[in-house]
C-alpha cells in the first residue's frame, strides 16, 4: 500500500513492517544511524556514488569492480519489499548478474552512439523551431510548417535515444531491477527519518 494513497494506514503498515525486522542487524544499524538502507544495498553490490546514469531510471551509480562471489541480498529484499510498488524479481538480483548487466548498459560504444543521436536531435530541434517560428512570424507558412515538423522530429529522436535506445545484447534488465531495489531503499530511508525513528523513541521511552 502506498503512503500517498492512504497516509495514516500506509504509515501504520510500514511501521509494522519495520518492527517485524527491528532486531535484524541491518535495521539496527539504520536505527543507530550507522548506516542506511541505501548504503546497505550499495555495499552489498560494491558500489560507490558517481555521475553514471542508470538505464531507464535517472539514478546515478558506479561499480567498484572486485572479485566476490555472492547471491542476492535476501534480508534487504525482504525488508524493502513493502517499499516497492512492484515485487522484486530475485532471479535478476544476483551479485554477478547485476554487475555484468551494468557493464552492458554502460558500454562506451553504446553510450557514444546514443549520445550522437541525442545531440543531433537537439540541434535539429533547435534549428527547426527557431527557423520555423521566424518563418511563421514573417507569414511564410509554406516554409514554417515543414520546418517546425522537422523540429518535432528532432525532439522525437532525442527522446528515443534517451528512453528507447535498443537494449544491449544479453541483458535481462538485471540493472533495472537493481535500480528498483535502490529506489525502495531510498524510500525506506525517508520513512525512517520522517516517521519510524520518532515512533521508536516514543516506544522506547514508554517502556521506562
Amino acid at each position: 500500500m502506498s503512503i500517498e494513497k492512504n497516509p495514516e494506514q500506509g504509515i501504520e503498515q510500514y511501521i509494522a513492517k519495520i518492527e517485524k525486522y527491528e532486531k535484524n542487524p541491518i535495521v539496527q544499524r539504520v536505527l543507530a544511524q550507522d548506516s542506511s538502507f541505501e548504503i546497505e544495498v550499495e555495499e552489498f553490490y560494491d558500489l560507490s556514488t558517481s555521475l553514471v546514469k542508470a538505464p531507464k531510471a535517472g539514478v546515478f551509480r558506479e561499480f567498484n569492480f572486485g572479485q566476490k562471489n555472492r547471491s542476492y541480498p535476501s534480508d534487504l529484499v525482504e525488508i524493502l519489499g513493502s517499499f516497492s510498488e512492484e515485487q522484486f524479481d530475485i532471479t535478476k538480483l544476483d551479485y554477478d548478474d547485476v554487475r555484468e548487466d551494468y557493464q552492458r548498459w554502460e558500454n562506451k560504444s553504446r553510450q557514444r552512439k546514443s549520445g550522437i543521436i541525442m545531440v543531433g536531435g537537439l540541434l535539429v530541434a533547435s534549428a527547426g523551431f527557431v527557423k520555423g517560428i521566424d518563418a511563421a512570424v514573417d507569414g511564410n507558412l509554406k516554409m514554417a510548417i515543414p520546418v517546425l515538423i522537422c523540429g518535432v522530429g528532432g525532439v522525437a529522436s532525442y527522446l528515443w535515444a534517451m528512453l528507447k535506445y535498443p537494449k544491449p545484447k544479453g541483458t535481462n534488465y538485471e540493472w533495472t531491477e537493481y535500480v528498483k531495489l535502490i529506489r525502495s531503499a531510498e524510500k525506506a530511508d525517508r520513512f525512517m527519518d520522517e516517521h519510524y525513528r520518532t515512533h521508536f523513541i516514543k516506544k522506547t521511552l514508554s517502556k521506562k
